[in-house]
């Protein structure tokens, strides 16, 4: 439990900053699809 505890934590911290992880989502996304789009 105590783990648990301590993985809570940071997660808050991230909440605060959710742009990073939209940016890793926007960045991912647009490479898939620039690699799609080189393959057809």
């Amino acid at each position: 439990m105590a783990h648990e505890q301590e993985d809570i934590q940071p997660i808050s911290n991230d909440s605060l900053k959710p742009e990073p992880k939209y940016k890793i989502l926007v960045y991912s996304l647009s490479w898939f699809l620039l690699s799609a789009l080189s393959f057809f």
